[in-house]
């Protein structure tokens, strides 16, 4: 098996992510804006997005739900893109182009990864859509450094009690 497939426990067999990663790539071909394939360092690696969009449009970070991957994104990042500059991440540990270190969900990993994202990015704030899971990882986010987050929008959010 390759690194990526060993290293990653979402993947069980080098078969299995060869067939993600082609499932991951005929998504990719489906975009119908233009993206650019962007990497920025975090304390977890490297973290793999689709960035659309005008560079000095308002920044909006979307952020997906769990076994999932930015290109996902792409009938939403058609439409958003038109006003905003639209960051679609792959998650680590997910399936993408991230590396294979999950942040954990029992503490405040994930906040910093997406304070890492924004970092790397250089950006002071943003506003963030999420989905799922992403939407709880966005909504821990705006309780981690509220003054990062410019609005959030929350669909499906998983994890509330």
């Amino acid at each position: 098996m390759t690194e990526t497939a060993v290293a990653n426990p979402f993947y069980k067999s080098e078969k299995g992510f060869q067939a993600m990663t082609k499932w991951y790539d005929s998504l990719v071909d489906k975009f119908e804006v233009e993206v650019d394939s962007l990497y920025v360092p975090t304390r977890f690696g490297q973290t793999h997005m689709f960035a659309a969009g005008p560079m000095d449009a308002p920044p909006l970070i979307l952020v997906q739900g769990l076994s999932a991957s930015a290109p996902l994104w792409r009938h939403q990042l058609r439409d958003l893109s038109r006003s905003l500059r639209v960051y679609a991440l792959d998650t680590p540990g997910q399936p993408g182009r991230s590396d294979p270190n999950p942040p954990s969900y029992l503490d405040q990993s994930y906040s910093q990864w997406l304070q890492d994202v924004l970092d790397g990015l250089e950006l002071e704030k943003a506003s963030f859509g999420g989905i799922s899971a992403g939407a709880w990882l966005a909504f821990q986010f705006g309780l981690f450094a509220p003054q990062r987050l410019q609005k959030v929008v929350l669909m499906s959010m998983s994890g509330l009690r």
